[in-house]
């Protein structure tokens, strides 16, 4: 009929985008935080460690330094260091040369990502040291030639020993949690249990 000539039907297809567009925000944030999660816990182990370790280290070097009134890093730079070193490590791990020795005995790929991890910490270290100093100065050339003259390397050499042996600790630990299994290794470790006639 004439009268009906003028009313366009809407397409019952016009009400889905929003539909759509909700589900996909939603599917979004799910992504989001999954991967929010995922990152939380595979830096969470290597934090804690090295929040433990660092701590550790200064308080070492409180205790030798301390007769001497020589001014030391506060808590609050350990923290961002062991969180700084465990994001660096966790990135190394993704390298390929990492896996060289995959088939290999524990004690190969220990040793190998022992040295990797140690000096990716000596260049961490180096700039703990660099980066106020480039700050004051305001150039980096500067503030790496005064940073050579300055630094006490005996001590710069005792700390990082004691992070290779923390490191070497770490990289066992996690080599052999790798190997037989986290759950297997927290029964081992904490409960005594497991199937100690396969190891």
């Amino acid at each position: 009929r004439p009268q009906n000539l003028g009313q366009i039907p809407v397409p019952l297809t016009e009400a889905r985008p929003r539909a759509q567009t909700g589900t996909e925000e939603t599917a979004t944030m799910s992504k989001f935080f999954r991967f929010i999660g995922r990152e939380v816990r595979e830096i969470l182990p290597a934090t804690i460690f090295f929040l433990i370790l660092f701590h550790l280290v200064s308080m070492t070097k409180s205790l030798i330094l301390s007769e001497y009134s020589i001014p030391l890093s506060h808590s609050a730079t350990a923290t961002i260091l062991a969180l700084v070193v465990a994001k660096v490590i966790l990135l190394a791990d993704t390298l390929p040369t990492m896996k060289s020795f995959a088939d290999k005995p524990l004690i190969y790929p220990t040793l190998w990502r022992t040295f990797v991890y140690s000096f990716l910490v000596a260049i961490v270290q180096y700039l703990e040291e660099l980066v106020p100093a480039w700050i004051d100065t305001g150039n980096i050339a500067t503030a790496n030639a005064r940073v050579y003259h300055e630094l006490v390397w005996t001590q710069f050499l005792a700390v990082h020993i004691w992070l290779v042996f923390g490191l070497f600790v770490y990289c066992a630990t996690t080599e052999v949690t790798a190997r037989i299994g986290a759950r297997e290794f927290r029964s081992l470790f904490f409960t005594g249990g497991g199937n100690s006639a396969d190891l």
